[in-house]
């Protein structure tokens, strides 16, 4: 049975039909821009100049445009993870520990700061009513 279905015209006529299918060319166009839109976005273009110079070098080896796509993406995605620009921060555990608690202690200095403008601006209000309110200062 494996002998039957694994036939090499067979796989012949398989690829041969996917590699000039119209719908097939049309997904892989879809993809391909999609894959262009999201790097962009992430501004990768670093991978979107892989891409376009695996294409145009895999453009002077094959002329199938469904063989120039599929191996330009291919390429440019694995030179994206190989850079390490899939969307992962890699630090490590003391480095975030440290810069947390950095972050923290300026986050209590800055509101005892602001405690204390508040409690003196507050003070010095209320002296200054009281003494416009007593009759002391209010002489006729």
């Amino acid at each position: 049975m494996a002998k039957t279905f694994f036939k090499t015209r067979d796989l012949e006529k398989m690829s041969n039909a996917l590699l000039h299918n119209k719908i097939v060319l049309y997904l892989i166009f879809i993809l391909t821009i999609a894959n262009l839109f999201s790097m962009v976005f992430v501004r990768d273009l670093s991978s979107v100049a892989v891409f376009i110079a695996s294409g145009l070098l895999t453009s002077f080896f094959s002329k199938n445009m469904v063989v120039i796509m599929v191996v330009s993406m291919v390429v440019a995605n694995i030179f994206r993870i190989g850079n390490g620009r899939d969307g992962f921060e890699t630090k490590k555990k003391e480095d975030t520990f440290a810069n947390a608690m950095e972050e923290l202690t300026n986050a209590i200095d800055d509101l005892e700061k602001f405690a204390n403008e508040d409690s003196d601006e507050d003070d010095s209000d209320d002296e200054d009513s009281d003494d416009e309110d007593s009759p002391s200062t209010n002489k006729q």
